[in-house]
């Protein structure tokens, strides 16, 4: 049996959203929005990331979020983060306006659950609803997907996450710059830690038959043909680089956006289907116990 008691408890309470053959749906995670200083990560990608939300928001796909959206690890004040990148909010305020919208909060933006953060939020996004986690419901069946960001049984970024917060706020940020030091308790670092947490998600997967799409990693998975249904949308921390999984009717894929050029030398986004468009009834082939 895997040790899952609070992805089990996620699992129970998450937001039911209905998907058809009409639906449009995009997955980002971990993007790590900062102050705009030299600890942000996300800073390098902002404009990309800026082009592939309003290539979404144009095309009509609903955005979700799969937690990490910003870094309150490192940031104390949510409002330093929203005032740096005020074009990502005003997109995500046009999302809000059409319903098309969804939050899950991970371990580096927890705090948002709290009843308080909500007067953090620009007024346009007053009514914006932050979620541990979302089912994802076909109709006619009785499969279902769960979007959970994936720290959920993580040792040190669950039930020590105030430790590691500790680290990450007054000892690995000083030392980033200064000597490239990064955060060893971070899956999305460790490769030891990286694979526990996704050996874990299998693990539970298997156990209780339901796909899962998630983060917290940042390496980007998509399951091969009948292999374990597990999804990782990847981040938007690398260089240049950005991954994110889209879902258009009944196919569903792992997409990358990145820089570039043309013969002239002009810089552009360029976004590649890594997987081509797969069948979500595919992600159920798996033979469940």
């Amino acid at each position: 049996m895997v040790q899952t008691r609070e992805l089990n408890r996620v699992y129970k309470n998450a937001h039911p959203i209905h998907i058809n053959t009409g639906s449009k749906l995009v997955f980002f995670s971990d993007v790590h929005r900062g102050d705009g200083s030299a600890f942000d990560d996300f800073a390098k990608n902002s404009q990309l990331y800026l082009t592939a939300l309003n290539y979404y928001y144009k095309k009509g796909y609903t955005y979700i979020e799969v937690g990490d959206g910003d870094e309150l690890w490192e940031n104390r004040h949510f409002e330093v983060i929203s005032e740096t990148h005020p074009e990502v909010f005003e997109l995500f305020s046009k999302f809000n306006n059409l319903n098309r919208i969804h939050m899950v909060v991970g371990n580096h933006d927890l705090e948002k659950l709290s009843s308080s953060f909500k007067n953090k939020l620009p007024k346009e996004l007053g009514s914006m609803v932050m979620r541990e986690g979302i089912k994802l419901l076909r109709p006619g069946k009785s499969n279902e997907i769960l979007v959970v960001h994936g720290h959920q049984d993580d040792l040190f970024n669950d039930y020590l996450s105030g430790f590691t917060k500790f680290i990450v706020r007054y000892i690995a940020k000083p030392l980033q710059i200064l000597f490239c030091f990064r955060n060893p308790l971070s899956p999305a670092v460790n490769s030891r830690l990286k694979n526990a947490v996704e050996n874990r998600m299998a693990g539970w997967i298997k156990e209780k038959g339901c796909p899962i799409i998630a983060g917290h990693t940042h390496r980007p998975c998509f399951p091969v043909e009948k292999s374990v249904p597990y999804l990782n949308c990847g981040s938007c921390v690398k260089n240049n680089l950005i991954t994110c999984i889209e879902i258009n009717g009944n196919n569903i894929s792992l997409i990358k956006w990145c820089i570039k050029s043309q013969e002239n030398g002009t810089l552009y986004a360029a976004r590649k289907n890594l997987t081509g468009e797969k069948r979500i009834d595919g992600l159920f082939d798996f033979n469940f116990p």
